[in-house]
């Protein structure tokens, strides 16, 4: 079963833009992470947007050297790159939908959060209606 996440990417976290098939490792991804898992990446200052499409390529593992506490990483792949038409935080926080979406009313402020399958849906449906040719990938 695939799970959906929504990680944040603070400020400094990823340099330049990221094109699809790029892959990279996450640090910081949520140790239920599995392969094949949907994430959206949210950026903060100065952006606030909803930007990326990515797929887990790994489960989640330890990353224990020259870190001090324990974080989980996991291998990804860009799928979509939502830079041209990105969903910002203006935009869902007047979706009457999203409003009890738990991620948007602590505004983001945690490094990653589950989305549950009633809300991935409705970022889906907004994100595919601005980026028709992403539809496929979700």
């Amino acid at each position: 079963m695939v799970n959906y996440w929504l990680w944040v990417e603070k400020e400094g976290g990823i340099d330049g833009t990221m094109f699809p098939d790029e892959k990279w490792i996450w640090d910081g991804c949520d140790y239920d992470t599995e392969e094949d898992d949907l994430i959206l990446i949210y950026r903060t200052n100065p952006n606030k947007f909803i930007q990326y499409l990515v797929k887990a390529t790994s489960d989640s593992y330890l990353r224990t050297n020259n870190i001090v506490d324990e974080i989980y990483s996991c291998n990804c792949e860009v799928l979509y790159n939502f830079n041209e038409n990105s969903l910002t935080l203006k935009e869902m926080q007047g979706i009457k939908n999203l409003k009890e979406w738990y991620p948007l009313k602590v505004n983001f402020v945690k490094m990653k959060f589950p989305i549950d399958e009633e809300y991935w849906n409705i970022l889906k449906e907004i994100l595919a209606e601005k980026n028709h040719d992403a539809t496929t990938l979700f």
